[in-house]
């Protein structure tokens, strides 16, 4: 969190950076639009589950265990094993999800954030905010149909995952399951951020309300958050 009383070079600077993201917005945004932000542009569109070193949560053993694990922490239980799932993905776990939000102010903070190598330092990396046509893709609405360890199945499916936890309403969640043997997403860059730019339009994304407490609620994150605002006030 980064106090803010008056509007500096900084803010100026990603202000200017988000004014030509909102053109390039305009160019192809459409309601059926979702929006993901990848602080490393050379990532790609695919589950965390699937990248190379990855243990991914993919089976109904390790599922059964994984929600024992949850009904010891979470007061209000997920409804059904989609929920049980996505929570994981909110949690770090890695899982055949990809997380994509209809807010592109939200896919620009993920896409601005610093990429950190294995050995703790940060990587010089551009972000990128891409986009997907909802459109084509089967839509569900009844989560407790879904099933979540298909091996085969022709496209993705979308997920409207907003009201299901705090952090899914706060980043206006919405996911993609996947399953090995199918057509990939037909996937659009939106926005190039070089990388010596992001931390101006983290700054000035506070202005949008766009900050880390607003992205994951959560009062651990808000702790921290003020903590380092703190030492930002008194010039530690």
């Amino acid at each position: 969190m980064v106090a803010l009383s008056v509007i500096g070079e900084p803010e100026k600077a990603g202000l200017q950076i988000i004014s030509e993201f909102m053109l390039a917005l305009s160019d192809s945004y459409a309601i059926t639009r979702a929006f993901r932000g990848h602080a490393n542009a050379s990532w790609e569109p695919v589950p965390v589950s699937w990248r190379p070193g990855e243990s991914g949560l993919d089976d109904h053993l390790e599922f059964g265990v994984w929600k024992k694990t949850v009904r010891r922490f979470v007061p209000q239980q997920p409804l059904n094993d989609l929920e049980f799932l996505v929570l994981a993905q909110h949690y770090g776990i890695p899982t055949a999800l990809l997380d994509w939000t209809t807010n592109p102010l939200v896919a620009l903070y993920f896409a601005c954030l610093p990429v950190k190598g294995k050995d703790g330092v940060e990587i010089a990396a551009d972000g990128n905010v891409i986009q997907f046509d909802t459109m084509p893709y089967r839509a569900i609405t009844k989560n407790e149909s879904v099933e979540l360890f298909k091996a085969m199945r022709r496209q993705p499916i979308i997920i409207d995952t907003a009201f299901m936890n705090a952090r899914t309403l706060a980043q206006d969640s919405i996911m993609t399951l996947h399953c090995p043997d199918e057509e990939s997403l037909e996937v659009t860059p939106v926005f190039r951020i070089p990388h010596a730019q992001k931390t101006k339009v983290r700054i000035a994304l506070h202005l949008f309300g766009m900050s880390e407490t607003r992205i994951f609620p959560d009062l651990t994150v808000a702790a921290a958050a003020f903590k380092e605002a703190l030492t930002i006030n008194r010039g530690e």
